[in-house]
């Protein structure tokens, strides 16, 4: 036979594919979801980075069963002295302090193909600072939070930064870095990490000739979680103090009529507060010192919020800062992000591969194969991962069975397979949308099997291997194969009788016939062919079982023949027979041929009969006799 040799397996991973920026904002429904019903994902997405502000749809790629996720607050703005919404501002005129960062909060998280996670980037930013004021030096705006919501439950929130406070002082008035450090407070569903105080601005009374230090409390203290930060409050003037974080809003800086306003607070699980505003001259020189320039205080950052879900794991929260590639550089706070760093699924699918029944073939007979497919190991397939099956001898063959953990395949059973490759799978409601289904593979500890029929042709041996495709990198147990040997069929006969001898009329002799299959190949309707027989009587035909006889089994048929005195010759009575049979296909067989012969006696008081071999020599003996007898009784009488 000439066998479709399957191909070696090809790279099922190829280099994944990296999506970044705002245009994932928010993805359709059908964006990942088009892939799907089909063997283990080619290329599942590797990395989705979302840094477009506002709310975002994340629909799980194919081929996924869980995620690295990071989700990253935004940082505070920093005002510059000529005004936060200057694009073009005087080199001279600095920005004022350091902006709050974002918390960047990462965790790993198991999802499957289609589910959706939702939330938002960089929203609910503070207020920027006061509007206005002599100075027109506004405060910086306070950074958003970015949250992760799984279903309907928040699993992780990170707050934003405060902003700096407006005016000319590098060194005062920087903003609050939102939630990230220590154990937490507990809250109703998790903890919540609070937000950093505002950086105190500069101001001074124009009626003293002295500083006063402004502050801008942060968002979220520790002892005080459920609410906002409370806004900066001016010594002197409370109607330039900044306003509290209200719900997860932050603060807007603190307003009036003075130079340098402050910084809007952070947004977060709790808005922190807003810093004050100034009402001193934009400069002044204290009394003994040097000049000193104003700013307002800086907003507070907002708290962050991570979920107790057991879901969760791996959970670290930092800064959203790049560090500085010095020590002497200063770290960068870095914009909003949320990023998915999905985890392909890695499964083993084992093959195995056998004949049903004998593995053995005869030219145009049907040949069943049997196929069963294991998920050894790893993570369940995920949805829309199907178990393929590959195998040259499909092409053109009948589906005859599916059973196991899968009930379905690309073909109906009883179908004739156009193609040398099958996928199996079970149909589940699609998570995404409860309306529809969807297909799944196996899980672990799963498995399949399908049997399919073909038609064998020619004589030659034949070694036929299916293939599978799983997530695991390691190929060796996903090819199984299965071989066949051509029939050469056989048979040997041999007879015997119960008797060694035939000793009267009416004798019953049985008559054995022993068969035995000494071909590989089954063989039914088994006969015995009488040749020459030298009794006078008839011989019945002999009965055999009506079975089917395995390659190395015997069977024996049987007759009973009864003497007749014709037989009684004192020569031997002998008996030829062969044996035939057909194999499954209906090829005919024929055994040897085996003999059996008997003794036999002559009856006493009768003469051999005429013409035998015996009749001579018996005749000649009783003359003799006679003779013998008459002489011995003359010699008497004498």
């Amino acid at each position: 036979m000439i066998l479709r040799t399957v191909p070696a397996a090809v790279s099922r991973r190829t280099k994944a594919i990296g999506l970044t920026g705002g245009a994932l904002g928010l993805l359709a429904p059908f964006a990942f979801m088009a892939t799907a019903d089909a063997m283990p994902t080619a290329n599942p997405v590797d990395v989705t980075r979302i840094t477009r502000a506002g709310a975002y749809t994340q629909i799980v790629p194919n081929g996924i069963c869980s995620v690295d996720v990071t989700v990253a607050g935004a940082p505070g703005g920093q005002a510059i002295s000529a005004g936060a919404d200057d694009d073009n501002p005087d080199p001279d005129e600095l920005p004022t302090g350091a902006a709050g960062a974002g918390a960047r909060i990462k965790a790993h998280l198991p999802v499957g193909a289609g589910e959706l996670l939702t939330g938002v980037v960089g929203a609910k930013a503070g207020a920027p600072g006061g509007p206005g004021g002599s100075g027109t030096h506004p405060g910086g705006r306070g950074g958003g939070f970015s949250e992760l919501v799984f279903g309907t439950t928040s699993l992780l929130l990170a707050g934003g930064g405060g902003g700096t406070g407006g005016g000319h002082n590098g060194s005062a008035g920087g903003g609050g870095s939102a939630g990230h450090e220590g154990s937490g407070t507990a809250v109703t569903g998790g903890r919540v990490y609070n937000g950093e105080d505002g950086q105190a601005g500069v101001d001074r009374d124009n009626s003293d000739p002295q500083n006063i230090t402004v502050g801008a409390p942060g968002g979220g203290k520790a002892g005080t979680a459920a609410a906002g930060g409370a806004g900066g409050v001016h010594p002197i003037k409370p109607a330039n103090s900044g306003f509290p974080g209200a719900s997860r809003e932050g603060g807007e800086g603190g307003g009036g009529d003075g130079a340098d306003q402050g910084g809007g607070g952070g947004a977060g699980y709790f808005g922190g507060g807003g810093g004050a505003t100034t009402i001193g001259d934009v400069s002044f020189t204290p009394t003994g010192g040097s000049a000193v320039s104003i700013v307002g205080g800086g907003g507070g950052g907002g708290s962050s919020f991570v979920s107790d879900s057991s879901l969760l794991g791996s959970v670290s929260l930092d800064e959203n800062i790049t560090p500085g590639e010095t020590a002497n550089d200063p770290a960068t706070v870095d914009n909003a992000f949320v990023e998915f760093d999905w985890v392909p699924c890695v499964y083993d699918l084992a093959a195995a591969k056998s004949v049903v029944g004998p593995a053995v073939f005869e030219d145009g007979s049907p040949i069943t194969f049997k196929v069963t497919i294991t998920h050894e190991s790893g993570d369940d397939m995920p949805l829309g991962d199907t178990v393929t099956v590959k195998d040259s001898y499909l092409d053109g063959a009948t589906l005859m069975s599916i059973s196991g953990d899968l009930d379905q395949a690309s073909v109906a059973v009883g179908d004739t397979v156009s193609t040398d490759s099958l996928d199996l799978f079970k149909e589940v409601t699609d998570p995404a949308d409860d309306t529809k289904t969807v297909k799944r593979g196996l899980k672990a500890g799963e498995s399949v099997t399908l049997t399919y029929r073909v038609i064998a042709a020619g004589t030659d041996p034949i070694v036929n291997t299916v293939e599978t495709f799983d997530a695991s990198g390691d190929p060796d147990n996903n090819t199984a194969s299965a071989s066949l040997d051509p029939a050469k069929p056989s048979m040997s006969l041999k007879k015997s009788a119960d008797t060694k001898k035939v000793t009267k009329v009416g004798q019953k002799v049985t008559y054995k016939f022993k068969v035995t299959n000494t071909g590989n190949i089954d063989l039914r309707d088994i006969e015995i062919q009488e040749g020459e027989f030298s009794g006078a009587g008839t011989l019945p035909t002999p009965k055999c079982p009506d079975v089917v006889v395995a390659p190395g089994d015997s069977v024996t048929c049987t007759t009973t023949y009864k003497a007749v005195k014709a037989d009684l010759t004192g020569e031997d009575l002998e008996n030829t027979a062969t044996a035939a049979g057909l194999t499954p296909a209906g090829a005919g067989v024929v055994s040897n041929e085996s003999a059996a012969a008997l003794d036999t006696d002559t009856p006493s008081g009768f003469l051999p009969a005429a013409g035998s071999a015996l009749y001579p020599g018996m005749l000649g003996a009783g003359l003799l006799a006679i003779v013998a007898g008459w002489l011995l009784v003359r010699r008497k009488q004498a």
